[in-house]
């Protein structure tokens, strides 16, 4: 003898079910990734102290990408100096 709430229950198995198919198929979509921005570039300043001339870029043009931005990090933080230490 079948119960009197088996269609009802049968109607919430049924949407349950198509609730976590649906769920399933809608995060197994790939996501797009934010676009990254950078940050605007500055104007390169023509002079960097008023007690000395501008620096010629030019002539430090022969060094790029000699190192990476870690290794100079890393040396500007562990080689240089401003104290006797």
């Amino acid at each position: 003898m079948p119960q009197p709430h088996q269609p009802l229950r049968n109607t919430l198995l049924l949407l349950a079910s198509a609730a976590f198919i649906g769920l399933a198929v809608f995060w197994s979509f790939p996501r797009k990734q934010p676009a990254i921005s950078l940050p605007p570039e500055k104007p390169m300043a023509s002079n960097l102290s008023i007690l000395a001339p501008p620096p010629d870029w030019e002539s430090l043009e022969i060094f790029q990408n000699t190192i990476t931005r870690q290794e100079f990090a890393t040396l500007l933080t562990t080689v240089f100096t401003t104290g006797e230490a």
